[in-house]
């Protein structure tokens, strides 16, 4: 009997991700995650009824954690934006992620160069501040003293409903982040 690499990874990983993702299986999908009326810190604040909270479903526990006033959802049309001319770790992040999201859920995103993050453009950037996009988008959103803040390996993963930030003090950093961003993933149809 002959297997596809994605029914082989969905038969070994099925389990352990399905158990760690109940209640939160709409964040790929047309409904959006509830927020999470939470200060940072808080971890077993309400969560509009029946979900976890977010901080659970993240090993290690973030150093902080809160809700926002909106959701991203994820479609085929997504791209995972890299800089023109991206690192190799750009490439890895990318790379990673639309491999991920190919084997667990047959979503099959491309990655997109750009010397731009798009303005009202749905994307996701992942990578280090020496990513120009990351940097430059750190920089708009008001973000550097806080990547920076958490020391060479911390991260700030950010979702608004048009940006999908990872941003790694350094290339560890921007590897955890993705880390933990792979574990919020869900998808309606698990």
């Amino acid at each position: 009997m002959d297997v596809t690499r994605r029914e082989f990874l969905h038969a070994v990983t099925g389990a352990a991700v399905g158990s760690t993702l109940a209640g939160h299986d709409a964040f790929l999908q047309s409904a959006p995650l509830a927020p999470l009326p939470m200060a940072a810190g808080q971890s077993n604040a309400p969560c509009d009824g029946a979900c976890l909270s977010l901080q659970s479903l993240i090993f290690p526990e973030p150093q902080e954690i809160s809700g926002s006033d909106s959701d991203f959802v994820l479609d085929d049309k997504v791209p995972v934006v890299v800089p023109s001319n991206p690192s190799k770790e750009d490439l890895l992040l990318a790379g990673s992620l639309v491999n991920e999201l190919s084997d667990r859920f047959g979503m099959h995103l491309k990655t997109e160069r750009a010397t731009k993050l798009a303005a009202n453009k749905r994307a996701i950037l992942m990578g280090s501040l020496e990513n120009p996009l990351v940097k430059q988008h750190c920089a708009e959103m008001e973000l550097m003293a806080s990547v920076q803040g958490h020391g060479s390996e911390g991260y700030v993963l950010r979702t608004g409903s048009n940006t999908v930030l990872v941003a790694g003090n350094g290339d560890r950093g921007a590897f955890y982040g993705l880390q933990s961003l792979r574990q919020l993933l869900a998808n309606e149809k698990n």
